[in-house]
């Protein structure tokens, strides 16, 4: 193990040589690194112009789900209130549990509760092209690369294609992409540390790391960073010390090392668990009601992947890009194998021709193994495999670190003249500018084929916007906004603009970018206009919502999608759900059953030239009550009130044995109103002449609890996915509150968790400071 930790350590670097030409006697100092970090951040800048730029790169993705999201989060957090719920968009859904909300994922939280939109988005942006520039200068340099070596890891590693185009398109991917090294360089310096409170500190850098990236991607991101991380601690403990004592050692698992990778393993991972219980909680609640339970199904269950074709990509600028030269460096480490190459970074390199392997849509044998070890890989990877590209960037980039330090120890001769010191320190500085003048071309051509691309999901298109413009409400929006506040009465609404391509209907997704399709108010434009829409777009909805909308369109979507069609238009199940606007193009941008459709709409509201909202005069209210109830199951209640044989205004249709009703003196007597409509916390105050239920436009979840004058009542499942209440005659004050256990005790132990890994890292510290020298 002296070997080992002697290889790891840092050694003297020939990048000294010009860094004391440019700031004398600094690389001699404890400042060296720091500097260096600094350049590493200048380069990425000017390899990544489009962060700095005043406009803003968005794709589907960013524009409808993450930065609306991380908006209403931050929102939330500056009010003082946990977003438990989101009642913006698919007529509510949960927030806080949603994976990909960004909460407790604390850049999010941070950047967009302390900063307006637009320069958040930059912030953010601009942070994880940073952390990525740090994180893989840190980890190279705590594997033993020079810091000529160091930067050009970092460089190669902060600048590839892919997370040049993933950090504007999809943010996830980007964000496990940063924070990965710092996961590593954790463990590295916990199998390292020779004393207990160091070791702590490092169990909680690396398992901060990996919280953060189960907080932002908890689904293949998480799984395949664990994947590497866990694997890298297995390859520490057990091979690592072979190949440093080979050929003289003899590989036999010895007790203390499968107790070191035990211990490691559990206090990095459970950490890990224990900072971001506080979504991991509400997530797997929600996860098994949602439309994803038990992961993707039928054609989505497996689907896209490389072909071997594609695996070249890695060499070719664009959005898979490596970098030429950094490939080229990576295989001069392979065969010169340098000093410098520690076994560590040839872990890395492995991994990445195995991460290589898998990202392919045909499985070979090592697809076999992984499917029959792992639990649960089956289940995740053949959805999109080529997402495990994510984790494979690292191995070339630390590689190409390490092929440059070959390089700098070598002796270099121009004919017969050899180069002196000071030339040969000068030539690792030009060959990282190199890089990432290769790496800039590289990235430029990415964003350029991504912003060509005009695939039918619309998802891969990137286009530069004003954010501030982007987002702000237009008439139409001004008008329905203002609607809520004259009524006081809470209501949804809908867009509806059709469009088809060769018989098949296209989302408004797809159009994310159509200036028409945005004054429609659709692709969840709600949630950062404060209304409330019946439709939306998110990889996740509650399963019960999905199966409301397929009778209500008499067809079933894509699982992202939640949208009205033409057979919807005229089901009862929209007036169910309190849809008292419909927002639609000119007559003249509709065909005739489109407008057929929409003639049972007959009151125009508003009118520009761009749309008119139509208001439904059969919509239900937010609340009301009825006196007659009948047991039936959801599917069959849905199609009951959809074919008209049930009117949902007087009957209320349950999952369970109803209560016992009553019917009223005087049903006109009923009233149910709505005082207060906040995203956690409805009231309601009701009145009635008899037993009845108290039924709510609101969709079911198993956190929102109902009291009834302050006193808990049970909440039925009404009409296939509503809730409902049992409400005694009199005058009564109902509330609805989002309570959530899962949220409320993951909350608790995330902050216990955060208060025991600050009083470590302080414990940490002080032990430091006594130790002797």
């Amino acid at each position: 193990m002296a070997d080992l930790q002697r290889l790891a350590a840092p050694r003297p670097s020939a990048f000294r040589i010009p860094l004391q030409a440019i700031l004398p006697h600094l690389a001699t100092t404890r400042w060296a690194d720091p500097v260096v970090l600094l350049v590493c951040i200048a380069l990425t800048a000017v390899a990544q112009p489009h962060l700095l730029a005043a406009d803003t790169l968005i794709s589907l993705d960013t524009a409808t789900q993450y930065y609306p999201w991380y908006a209403y989060l931050g929102d939330s957090l500056r009010g003082g209130h946990m977003p438990g719920w989101n009642p913006a968009t698919l007529s509510g859904t949960p927030f806080a549990a949603n994976p990909l909300s960004g909460w407790t994922y604390v850049p999010a939280m941070l950047v967009f509760a302390l900063l307006p939109l637009a320069p958040a988005v930059h912030v953010y942006l601009l942070f994880h092209a940073f952390l990525a520039a740090v994180g893989g200068y840190a980890l190279a340099r705590v594997l033993g690369l020079s810091r000529a070596g160091a930067l050009l890891t970092s460089v190669a590693y902060a600048n590839s294609g892919f997370f040049d185009v993933q950090n504007v398109r999809s943010n996830p991917f980007a964000s496990v992409y940063a924070w990965l090294p710092v996961a590593l360089i954790g463990v590295e310096l916990a199998l390292r540390a020779n004393r207990w409170h160091a070791r702590v500190a490092c169990w909680g850098l690396a398992a901060f790391a990996m919280s953060q990236i189960i907080a932002v991607w908890p689904g293949q991101g998480a799984y395949y960073s664990a994947m590497l991380v866990g694997g890298y601690i297995a390859f520490r403990t057990f091979l690592c010390p072979l190949l440093v004592a080979w050929p003289r050692a003899s590989w036999r698992a010895t007790g203390s090392q499968l107790a070191t990778f035990a211990v490691h393993s559990a206090a990095v991972f459970v950490l890990a668990l224990a900072l971001d219980a506080a979504a991991i909680l509400p997530r797997l609640e929600f996860n098994s009601l949602s439309n994803l339970a038990g992961g993707y199904t039928g054609a989505e269950a497996s689907v896209g992947g490389l072909n071997p074709r594609e695996w070249l990509l890695v060499s070719v600028p664009g959005y898979w890009y490596a970098g030429l030269i950094v490939l080229a460096l990576a295989t001069v480490a392979v065969f010169l194998r340098p000093p410098a190459l520690h076994p560590t970074i040839g872990y890395f390199g492995l991994t990445s021709v195995g991460a290589l392997l898998i990202s392919g849509r045909y499985e070979t044998p090592l697809h076999w193994l992984l499917y029959h070890t792992l639990p649960g890989f089956a289940g995740i990877h053949p959805h999109a495999p080529e997402r495990i590209m994510t984790v494979a960037y690292l191995g070339p980039a630390l590689l190409a670190g390490a092929g440059l330090a070959a390089l700098e120890q070598r002796e270099w001769s121009l004919g017969r003249m050899k180069l002196g010191a000071r030339a040969r320190g000068v030539a690792p500085g030009l060959m990282v500018l190199l890089v990432v003048m290769d790496l800039a071309i590289g990235g430029a051509k990415a964003r350029a084929d991504v912003a060509l691309t005009d695939s039918q999901n619309g998802a891969d298109k990137l286009t530069s916007v004003d954010l501030m413009a982007y987002f702000e409400p237009d008439a139409a929006a001004r008008f329905l906004q203002g609607q809520l506040q004259w009524s006081g009465t809470p209501s949804r609404y809908i867009g509806y603009a059709p469009y088809t391509h060769h018989g098949l209907w296209w989302p408004y997704t797809t159009r994310f970018m159509d200036p028409l399709t945005a004054m429609l108010e659709v692709n969840n434009r709600a949630l950062s206009l404060g209304l409330q829409d019946a439709q939306g777009y998110d990889a996740s909805h509650l399963q019960r919502y999905d199966m409301y909308f397929a009778v209500l369109n008499g067809q079933t979507q894509n699982y992202h999608d939640a949208e009205v069609f033409w057979a919807g238009l005229q089901s009862p199940l929209l007036d169910l759900l309190n849809v008292r606007y419909v927002v639609v193009p000119p007559v003249d941008q509709l065909d005739i059953s489109d407008t057929l459709a929409l003639r049972r709409f007959s009151t125009t509201v508003y009118s520009d030239k761009q749309v008119r909202i139509l208001e439904n005069p059969t919509a239900l209210p937010r609340a009301w009550i009825v006196h007659s109830a009948t047991q039936m199951r959801p599917a069959q209640a849905l199609v009951a009130i959809d074919s008209g044989r049930v009117a949902a205004r007087s009957t209320a249709l349950l999952e369970e044995d109803p209560p016992t009703l009553a019917p009223p003196f005087d049903a006109t007597s009923d009233q149910a109103e709505v005082t207060l409509d906040a995203p956690d916390r409805m009231v309601i105050a009701t009145s009635t002449t008899a037993s009845g239920l108290l039924m709510l436009s609101e969709v079911y979840y198993p956190a929102w609890r109902a009291y009834v004058d302050d006193q808990p009542t049970h909440v039925f499942v009404a009409d296939g996915a509503l809730r409902a209440i049992a409400l005694p005659p009199g005058n009564h004050l109902v509330q609805f509150r989002f309570e959530s256990l899962a949220l409320l005790i993951g909350s608790l132990i995330s902050v216990a968790s955060v208060v025991l890994l600050v009083t470590l890292a302080a414990v940490a510290v002080y032990a430091d400071h006594r130790a002797p020298r």
